[in-house]
């Protein structure tokens, strides 16, 4: 049947943003134009910026994803994609998260993700009172302009607004400190036991301050985001 090829690629969305975005700004994309777009379909899987490679190994990562149902999933490189317009353009302005998660094969979530490295005495900038400050507040802002960019084409937003989880993360990997420098510094063995319950209980989600229905959530490493729910 003839609508199907059409479904079939309104479920990419890295095609949608090709084919949407820039018009929407009042420009256009361009031949010359290179996605830096990735599919996973593992159970679990681990994303990186600033990387030649988006996915990583086990390990190597600072966003963690579990995808029990081992949906396709296609990561994009959003920073990248609207760094694409430039010389002024507005398409290419404003803040913008590090990756877009979508599904292939239906659209029963998007997940818009900010990755983040801070070493361990960075821990105070996330204490629950402190959303709007300092780490929090530049990923929260990222993230929200992040929204409203993809929103200001009417395509996306019609996608978005069928989309039943949308989710704001922040994920949240602490630079290791060397075990040679613990021993020597007790004040830092103090704060290795500290990060333990940080580092694996303290997920924080907020239902409010952001537009069209996300979430914001914030992981630590190894924290995993399940995409199914």
């Amino acid at each position: 049947m003839s609508h199907i090829p059409h479904l079939q690629e309104m479920t990419h969305f890295s095609k949608l943003l090709q084919t949407a975005y820039a018009p929407a700004y009042g420009t256009k994309w361009r031949e010359q134009y290179t996605m830096r777009v990735e599919e996973v379909e593992s159970e679990t899987f681990e994303l990186r910026d600033q990387e030649p490679t988006m996915l990583q190994s086990p390990g190597k990562g600072v966003a963690c994803f579990q995808n029990l149902q081992k949906d396709k999933v296609e990561v994009i490189d959003f920073e990248h994609f609207v760094n694409l317009f430039t010389q002024g353009l507005e398409a290419g302005r404003g803040k913008k998260c590090d990756f877009i998660l979508a599904p292939l094969q239906h659209q029963e979530y998007i997940i818009l993700n900010e990755v983040s490295h801070l070493r361990e005495k960075s821990l105070s900038q996330f204490r629950e009172s402190d959303l709007y400050q300092g780490k929090y507040e530049k990923s929260f802002a990222q993230l929200k302009s992040s929204i409203e960019k993809l929103y200001h084409s009417k395509e996306i937003a019609k996608r978005l607004e069928n989309t039943k989880r949308k989710v704001a993360l922040f994920s949240v990997r602490l630079k290791d400190c060397p075990e040679s420098m613990r021993k020597k510094d007790s004040s830092l063995q103090s704060l290795a036991t500290f990060l333990l319950p940080a580092t694996e209980q303290k997920t924080l989600i907020v239902n409010q301050g952001l537009p069209h229905g996300f979430v914001y959530e914030r992981r630590f490493y190894p924290n995993a985001l399940s995409l199914n729910g």
